[in-house]
């Protein structure tokens, strides 16, 4: 099969046409075990296979490195609308994912904007215990069926390592969580700025960057009144995503997530 290696601020997929190629949806999970492998494989956070849709412009099929399926991704997305625009030639596009439509549209060759699903579950005062200490943080899923995220202010930059592990697991996992979460943890380093890093399910480790992560960081900012723009900078190791918020009413009425885009290289598996 012919695939393609991209990345989005460092979030890696490995992108398949398969309006082209036709592998049945019942091999996507081995498929996306085999090609994410970082020793054995390709390597790669997630898999995203194109295919048609009556309903939209593409399908997306989002499988992550453990060969889970995953509601949706924010970066993978992104990505995705660069993929299809070579095969396609359409710089807006609606693609259909498990956790609703999402909106594409080509800035320039390599960066691209897309509209985030909004949320559909939420919770700002989300408390739990570690070792004897409260943390509260905003749990959110965006979308339905949501992707879930746990957002958490906390001094990640200057913990140990291995009790960072140790504690994203914790919150990973958590029961509180009923699908698991993703673990957003960021640094507020200005008005409208953030550090983040993102510990995320199905990769089962910390990621170089997080689009939905990062949406959820936005929006829980703003519901806590300690943003007052409608924009967020964030800075992950991977690179820098922007968020722009809309709004009707003083309510949050569109998330968007801007940032670049980067093809790898082509390939044959």
């Amino acid at each position: 099969m012919n695939f393609t290696k991209m990345h989005g601020c460092g979030n890696d997929f490995v992108l398949i046409d398969n309006i082209s190629e036709k592998i049945k949806e019942v091999d996507f999970p081995a498929i996306a075990k085999n090609l994410c492998d970082r020793k054995k494989g390709i390597g790669a956070d997630g898999i995203i296979f194109m295919d048609i849709d009556s309903t939209c412009d593409i399908k997306m099929n989002f499988y992550n490195s453990d060969g889970s399926r995953g509601e949706m991704c924010g970066n993978g997305v992104r990505c995705l609308a660069r993929f299809a625009y070579h095969v396609l030639n359409l710089p807006k596009l609606n693609i259909l994912t498990d956790a609703g439509i999402v909106k594409t549209e080509r800035i320039d060759e390599t960066k691209y904007k897309i509209l985030l699903n909004n949320p559909s579950i939420e919770d700002y005062n989300c408390s739990i215990n570690y070792k004897g200490v409260n943390y509260t943080g905003s749990y959110i899923e965006l979308g339905e069926p949501g992707i879930p995220h746990f957002c958490l202010e906390f001094d990640f930059e200057n913990t140990n390592i291995d009790e960072l592990y140790k504690f994203a697991e914790f919150l990973r996992h958590n029961s509180k969580f009923p699908k698991g979460a993703n673990i957003n943890f960021f640094k507020l380093t200005g008005q409208n700025n953030v550090d983040e890093l993102t510990y995320e399910r199905g990769v089962e480790d910390f990621t170089l960057s997080c689009g939905t992560g990062t949406g959820c960081v936005a929006v829980s900012l703003f519901k806590n009144k300690l943003i007052n723009s409608n924009t967020l900078n964030a800075k992950t190791p991977g690179g820098d995503l922007t968020i722009e918020l809309e709004f009707k009413s003083n309510n949050i009425k569109n998330i968007y997530l801007i940032g670049e885009t980067e093809i790898v290289f082509h390939g044959n598996y």
